[in-house]
C-alpha cells in the first residue's frame, strides 16, 4: 500500500499560533500551554538573550555526546533546571541513545517575539538507511542563560509534536541487517527479527524486476496505525494501515529512494508466511517510486501493479472467472485511471483492482519488459488518460493497439495460477 500522509515542517507562526495564545484551547488534538510548574529557580535567570546559534551549538554538542553512548557529557552539554525542559532532554537521550545513528544534529529556529523560545528539529540517519535530514524528534524549549550559561529552562511543545519520528515509541530500539534496518518498541522485538528475516526474502524478490539495490530501507515496526501517523505529525488514525510505503519525514523538500516501509506489529500474529510478500511489495513501492516523481500525477493502479506482480503471492482465480462472464475492457480503463482506489471503494473492489493491477503488470513485464512497463506506465502519468491517450500509448510504447493489448492480457490472465 502507498501511503501519502506526508508531514511537512509547518512554519513557526503557523505551528506554534495555539501554542502563543493567552488562553489555553482544548481541542482535539491537545496543546501544552506551559508543562509542568518548574521548580523555584536557584538562580534568577539573566535578561540577556540568548541566540539560536547558542542553542543549536549546545544540542550539537550533546547529541554528539549521545552517538558515543555518553550520557553525562549529554547532560554537560545541555544545563536544564528541574521540571518540564529536564524531563524533555530526559525524554530525547532515553529514545535517541539506543539507536545506531549515522549522523545526529539539530535545527534550532527561534520564535519570531519570543526570544527565550526555539523550535528543535533533532535530525539524524540511520545505519545507511534513509537521508541524514530525517526529522527523528521535536521540542520546543525555552532557553535563557542562568548565571551567563545557556541553560533549558522549560519545555513548551504541543502534544503533537512531541511524538514525532522515535520519540512516538516506548523504547526505540534497532536491527541492523543487510537490507535493511528495522526501527521497533523494545517490547516488539520476537517481531522485530520476525521483519529482518522477511526482509532478506523480499529484498531478493526485488531480482524480478532488474532491481538490485545497495541501499538500506528503514522497516519501522509500530504498535499501532495511531502510533504510525502520531510519528509524522498526523492526527487521525488510517485504519487500514498494514503493510505500507511513505516518503521519510526529513527537512529538507526534495525527495528521497528509497522510501521508507511502515509495518502495524499486530498485523503479524498468524501471518508470518504472508510477511515476505507483503514486505516485497512495499519494497517495490519503496524502489519504484521515483518513476513518477516528474510526471503530472501518480497513477496508483500501476503502482500497485507492479508491486503485485512482485509480491507473487495471489490468485487470480477470481480475475479468471469475472473475464469469463464479460468484457472488463471499460473497466479496466477506469481502474487506470483512479487517483485513489480506496476511496469509497469496499475491500473487496479494491482486491480484485490489485488483481487487475498486477495482471496488467505482468503481462507487459512478461511479453515485453520492465522497461516497456515503466515507460507505459510513466507516458499514462502524463496523459490526458482519455480512451484515445491510452491507444496513442499502447502502440507507441507497446506496439499493439489499445484492443489488442486487452485481448492478449485476456489470454494472459487465463494461464495465471
Amino acid at each position: 500500500m502507498r501511503s501519502t500522509f506526508v508531514r511537512t515542517p509547518l512554519p513557526l507562526s503557523a505551528a506554534l499560533a495555539p501554542l502563543l495564545a493567552a488562553v489555553c484551547l482544548f481541542t482535539i488534538v491537545l496543546v501544552a500551554c506551559g508543562g509542568s510548574p518548574a521548580a523555584p529557580p536557584t538562580s534568577r535567570p539573566s535578561a540577556a538573550a540568548v541566540s539560536a546559534d547558542e542553542v543549536k551549538a549546545m544540542i550539537d554538542t550533546g547529541l554528539a555526546a549521545l552517538r558515543r553512548g555518553d550520557l553525562v557529557g549529554w547532560r554537560r552539554a545541555l544545563p536544564s533546571r528541574p521540571g518540564a525542559g529536564r524531563k524533555a532532554l530526559a525524554a530525547l537521550a532515553a529514545h535517541l541513545a539506543p539507536l545506531p545513528w549515522d549522523h545526529l544534529s539539530a535545527s534550532v529556529e527561534p520564535i519570531p517575539s519570543q526570544p527565550d523560545r526555539f523550535d528543535v528539529h533533532v535530525l539524524g540517519g540511520f545505519a545507511g538507511a534513509g537521508p541524514e535530514d530525517r526529522i527523528v524528534a521535536e521540542r520546543v524549549l525555552r532557553v535563557r542563560k542562568v548565571a551567563g550559561t545557556p541553560t533549558v529552562v522549560g519545555d513548551l511543545s504541543p502534544a503533537g509534536t512531541r511524538i514525532i519520528g522515535v520519540m512516538a515509541f516506548h523504547a526505540p530500539r534497532a536491527l541492523v541487517a543487510p537490507p535493511a534496518v528495522v526501527l521497533y518498541d523494545r517490547t516488539w522485538r520476537p517481531q522485530a527479527e520476525q521483519v529482518a528475516a522477511a526482509a532478506a526474502w523480499s529484498r531478493r524478490r526485488l531480482d524480478v524486476i532488474g532491481l538490485r539495490p545497495k541501499q538500506r530501507v528503514l522497516i519501522t515496526l509500530y504498535n499501532s496505525a495511531q502510533q504510525a501517523m502520531g510519528s509524522f505529525g498526523e492526527a487521525l488514525t488510517e485504519p487500514r494501515l498494514r503493510f505500507f510505503t511513505i516518503d521519510p519525514l526529513r527537512w529538507s523538500v526534495k525527495r528521497w529512494s528509497p522510501a521508507d516501509v511502515g509495518v502495524v506489529a499486530p498485523a503479524l500474529a498468524g501471518r508470518g508466511a504472508w510477511a515476505p510478500s507483503m514486505l516485497a511489495h512495499e519494497m517495490t513501492h519503496a524502489f519504484t517510486i521515483p518513476w513518477f516523481w516528474n510526471t503530472k500525477f501518480e497513477p496508483q493502479f500501476l503502482e500497485e501493479g507492479i508491486a503485485v506482480y512482485v509480491e507473487a503471492s495471489r490468485t487470480y482465480a477470481p480475475l479468471r472467472a469475472r473475464l469469463a462472464t464479460g468484457s472488463l475492457l471499460q473497466q479496466l480503463r477506469v481502474s487506470l485511471a483512479i487517483a485513489d482506489l480506496w476511496a469509497g471503494a469496499s475491500t473487496g473492489r479494491v482486491r480484485f483492482e490489485y488483481l487487475e493491477a498486477g495482471a496488467l503488470a505482468g503481462y507487459i513485464i512478461d511479453h515485453w519488459s520492465v522497461d516497456a512497463y515503466r515507460r507505459f506506465s510513466q507516458a499514462f502519468a502524463n496523459s490526458t488518460t482519455s480512451n484515445a491517450a491510452i491507444d496513442q500509448i499502447a502502440r507507441r510504447e507497446l506496439g499493439v493497439s489499445w484492443a489488442q493489448f486487452y485481448a492478449g492480457w485476456t489470454q494472459y490472465v487465463s494461464t495465471l495460477p
